[in-house]
């Protein structure tokens, strides 16, 4: 089935082209509601998997994340295990790379595993938007990214890290680098 539609001319005046550019401006705003609603729904860190995912783990997992909410201020209180002798720098300044460290070292470890080594990087591992996706990137300044590896395992972690845009130079009362984990290989 197919339709001819003639162009019709739109005399000034006419109350046809305020129709039009009001039908035009709302579906605008919707469309841009609905992308910034996604846009927060996905702004949530991409969920990795835990170096151990046999189903006794998992279920480990769920028993301990009963307490977790017991335990998550006490866990906030204690440093977090951090052996700067353990980190290698490539290509940045030992300050950066201490703070990009030690950010993805907690990162891992709070999936439960206890870090081996970390080499780090002055770039971010970005393959596709899962890896690093649009709105932390815009939240976000990156710092560098960090291959973190197990201990006792050849497991190692990619994690990304980046600072919030909170001062320009930055100041003291920044908040502390934030972390990602891009990939685990096992």
């Amino acid at each position: 089935m197919e339709f001819e539609v003639e162009p019709t001319r739109v005399a000034h005046g006419s109350k046809l082209l305020p129709i039009i550019s009001a039908a035009a401006i709302i579906a605008f705003l919707g469309v841009g509601i609905v992308a910034a609603e996604r846009g927060t729904a996905s702004s949530a860190r991409p969920i990795s998997a835990p170096p151990s995912s046999a189903p006794s783990a998992i279920a480990a997992a769920a028993a301990a994340n009963a307490t977790a909410n017991v335990a998550s201020a006490e866990a906030t209180a204690q440093p977090r295990a951090f052996d700067p002798a353990l980190v290698h720098c490539h290509d940045l300044s030992r300050g950066a790379c201490m703070a990009v460290a030690r950010a993805a070292t907690g990162e891992v470890q709070d999936t439960g595993a206890t870090t081996d080594r970390v080499d780090v990087w002055p770039s971010i591992l970005c393959s596709d938007t899962f890896d690093c996706p649009p709105e932390t990137l815009y939240r976000l300044q990156p710092l560098g990214s960090a291959v973190v590896h197990i201990l006792g395992r050849k497991t190692v972690a990619w994690v990304n890290v980046g600072a919030v845009r909170a001062h320009v130079p930055p100041h003291i009362t920044d908040p502390p680098p934030e972390a990602w984990i891009v990939r685990w290989f096992y």
